[in-house]
């Protein structure tokens, strides 16, 4: 990188003074002495040496190392065949570029293709059977669903039905029992009260009729009192109309209590009539025939009971059918298994189409990678065999840049910096990288340092990752320039003003008019420019042109360069 260095000319005139002329002033002429010592101070100054300067300046100066190498494929590959052929076309010549994924070889596809139809064909029939099989259980899984739905419904009914009889007879059988007990009772009844009737009232009877007269006294006399009272409070206004009717219909019912117990007792004391007798007779005999019928109506229970066993035997049959119904699930199973097979084929003619195709793909010979063909192998109308190398591919998108280090600059180099390359050829001529190229650098980074030295050039070998590129090629020469380290604000002048002599390294600074030669440290070499460590400082006026004739403490005329 060149730097721009601002010179400063100092210009040593002559003393003298200038005066303007105006319209009518006289040129003065100068005395004899005064133009002799001028031109002597003109003729002094001219003797002495002509140098041009440069004003030290502070700027950014970067550590490189300079190395030059060949660009190499990170990657190579072969091409080879997967199925044995006969080659029908083939690539160009060795050079040719590639791009993965592109055909490279074909060979003859027309067994291969046979092979394809064929599988299709396969496929399609094992396609239209699975539909079939499909269609099939389908149609079987809804006729079995739909019975057992059907005979789940028929037992259902049964069921009920069962239910109903069972009900109906237990009810039927309940009533005709309760039936029969009545009528026992009407006549146990009916017999006591024929024996009442002929044997008269006992004491015991008489006892407790009179009881029931003076009890039925009693409540009524209680509900005459309530009622009086109610009557008196009503008129008072103390209680509501509807509590003197309560008392009121309370007296009523206790009044008629009482008569029907004084009746009573009167039948006990009179006893009983001849026609009573009678009547009491009839009663037994008519609770007699109530009884007969009852008991002949309990004969209609073996009916109920046979509508019950129908109802169990019509359960039974329903769920026959309902197991019937459900053993038909077998049959699913085996149209499932039936289109399980069809699927099976399916599978088995898709994979067999697949291999098929990838025969017919195998037939087209594909670059793995982008590249070009570094060896061709084969020719048209060859027979191969499968992995037989027929092509040789340097792949470009992965490049790397490999030069050569002496063992004292590759101790500085570190993997990850940044590395400048330029490639001659992308110039369309020879350049360098330390000269003015117009050649576009490739910006890389330091993958590693291969840390084996080697003994003959005693150098180590560096490898530069390179950015992908459509115009780089593996083989092509280029320059690198590894990035080691920045210097801001560094003091550095041109190489050409250094004056060595031995080991010692002298810059001149006039100073005055007069040229002092300074010993300088150099440090950090960039381009055409060094790093000066110790000796300049900013602002230093530093001779570039006439340097080398300098001698300490000689007077020099400062004038601009090419003048």
């Amino acid at each position: 990188m060149w730097k721009r260095y601002v010179l400063v000319v100092a210009v040593v005139g002559v003393a003298g003074v200038g005066l303007s002329l105006r319209p009518g002033d006289k040129v003065r002429a100068r005395p004899p002495a005064e133009s002799a010592a001028g031109a002597a101070v003109e003729k002094d100054a001219e003797r002495r040496p002509a140098v041009s300067t440069m004003a030290v300046q502070a700027s950014t100066i970067v550590h490189r190392v300079n190395v030059s190498g060949t660009l190499r494929a990170a990657d190579e590959a072969v091409v080879t065949a997967r199925s044995a052929g006969r080659v029908v076309w083939v690539i160009g010549k060795e050079g040719t570029p590639v791009r993965q994924g592109q055909v490279v070889i074909r060979l003859d596809d027309t067994d291969a293709q046979a092979r394809v139809r064929s599988a299709r064909a396969a496929l399609e029939g094992a396609r239209a059977r699975l539909k079939q099989a499909k269609a099939s259980a389908t149609q079987q899984t809804t006729a079995t669903d739909s019975g057992i739905r059907n005979a789940e419904a028929a037992v259902a009914a049964a069921e009920a039905a069962l239910k109903q009889e069972r009900t109906n007879a237990e009810a039927q059988e309940a009533a005709l029992n309760a039936q029969v007990k009545a009528a026992e009772a009407a006549l146990d009844a009916a017999q006591s009260q024929l024996a009442l009737r002929r044997k008269g009232a006992r004491d015991q009877e008489r006892s407790m009729a009179e009881q029931s007269v003076r009890l039925a006294q009693a409540t009524y006399d209680n509900a005459k009192t309530n009622y009086d009272r109610a009557l008196k409070l009503f008129k008072t206004g103390a209680i509501a109309k509807a509590e003197l009717d309560s008392a009121e219909t309370q007296m009523r019912v206790s009044k008629a209590q009482l008569e029907s117990a004084k009746e009573q007792l009167s039948l006990v004391e009179t006893g009983s009539r001849e026609e009573e007798i009678q009547a009491a007779e009839a009663a037994v005999r008519q609770a007699e025939q109530g009884l007969a019928v009852a008991r002949a109506n309990l004969k209609q229970l073996d009916v109920a009971r046979g509508r019950v066993t129908i109802a169990e035997a019509n359960l039974r049959q329903a769920k026959a059918g309902l197991d019937a119904a459900r053993a038909n699930r077998q049959v699913n199973v085996v149209r499932d298994q039936e289109v399980l097979a069809a699927e099976t084929a399916v599978r088995q003619a898709q994979e067999a189409l697949t291999l098929a195709l990838q025969e017919l793909d195998y037939m087209q010979i594909k670059s793995p990678v982008d590249g070009v063909v570094s060896k061709k192998q084969v020719e048209v109308g060859q027979s191969i065999s499968p992995n037989v190398t027929l092509l040789q591919l340097a792949a470009t998108d992965a490049l790397y840049f490999e030069a050569s280090v002496p063992e004292l600059q590759a101790t500085s180099l570190r993997a990850g910096q940044k590395v400048e390359l330029r490639v001659d050829a992308l110039a369309g001529g020879q350049a360098s990288l330390y000269s003015d190229s117009k050649t576009q650098a490739i910006e890389g980074s330091v993958e590693k340092v291969v840390p084996v030295v080697d003994q003959q050039t005693r150098s180590f070998t560096v490898r530069v990752t390179v950015p992908r590129h459509a115009s780089l090629m593996p083989g092509m020469f280029a320059r690198g320039s590894v990035i080691v380290a920045r210097h801001e604000k560094a003091i550095s002048v041109p190489r050409d003003v250094l004056v060595e002599k031995g080991d010692r390294r002298t810059v001149f600074v006039v100073e005055d008019g007069v040229a002092r030669a300074r010993s300088v440290t150099t440090g950090v070499v960039d381009g055409n420019s060094v790093q000066i460590t110790k000796g300049l400082a900013v602002g230093d006026q530093v001779v570039i042109i006439g340097q080398q004739t300098l001698a300490d403490g000689d007077q020099v005329r400062v004038v601009t360069p090419g003048r």
